[in-house]
């Protein structure tokens, strides 16, 4: 049910982008001068963490075990810089209209997944790199990498069927997660978006587990240089 609404509220914010009045084809002579527009501000987030189940093969635990991962909460918060390039019509449109863009963040993030004996925790650094396409001016089409590394995890264990799984081996681990989405910009500075992240990294050598997770965010930017 969680996966339905999210892909609804990523279909109703893209009709919604499509077939509304682009805001940003205004007159603004501060940034005609300028073929770009630059901001920054501060961003929070939420929604599902996800994680593949991995069968332990090690000899610290009974071979071939499969620990029942559940999707748990994941949520995100910190500072994000964004600049658009061009003009959407040479010489009339101002500067931060045009078709491209990049995007990077500086978050914290926290993910939850769930067990049957517990949920564990894992506290993270992320940074997500996104180049952006403008189908119109406020509407922009995402994709690149988030890169994360694990900081600490809870609790410090977890008990399994008489063995016990030490979390301190995720902490210190990283990851590229394959990141896109969609994000919508208003006048105002506010900017909501949808963004998938894929895990592609392990969580310990001998723990083939990759997170993954799906955030709904919002955004406020100040801009610069004008």
């Amino acid at each position: 049910m969680s996966k339905k609404l999210f892909f609804l509220a990523f279909a109703l914010l893209t009709c919604n982008a499509l077939f509304s009045q682009d805001p940003f084809n205004l007159d603004d002579s501060n940034n005609r001068d300028k073929p770009f527009r630059i901001a920054a501000g501060v961003k929070v987030g939420g929604g599902m963490a996800m994680a593949t189940d991995p069968t332990v093969i090690t000899t610290a635990y009974p071979a071939g075990y499969t620990i029942d991962f559940k999707n748990g909460l994941a949520l995100q918060a910190g500072a994000v810089g964004n600049i658009h390039f061009g003009r959407r019509e040479k010489d009339i449109s101002p500067g931060g209209t045009g078709w491209t863009g990049l995007q990077a963040e500086v978050l914290y993030g926290y993910r939850s997944i769930g067990t049957e004996n517990g949920s564990l925790g894992m506290h993270c650094i992320e940074i997500p790199v996104l180049f952006q396409v403008y189908p119109i001016t406020a509407l922009a089409i995402e994709a690149g990498a988030t890169f994360v590394s694990v900081l600490k995890c809870s609790p410090e264990s977890l008990q399994f069927n008489g063995f016990s799984l030490n979390t301190g081996q995720f902490v210190g681990s990283n990851d590229i997660m394959i990141s896109a989405g969609v994000s919508y910009k208003i006048p105002a500075g506010l900017m909501f978006g949808i963004r998938y992240n894929l895990g592609t990294s392990s969580l310990a050598g001998n723990f083939d587990s990759k997170v993954s997770s799906l955030m709904a965010s919002f955004a406020y930017l100040f801009t610069f240089g004008k």
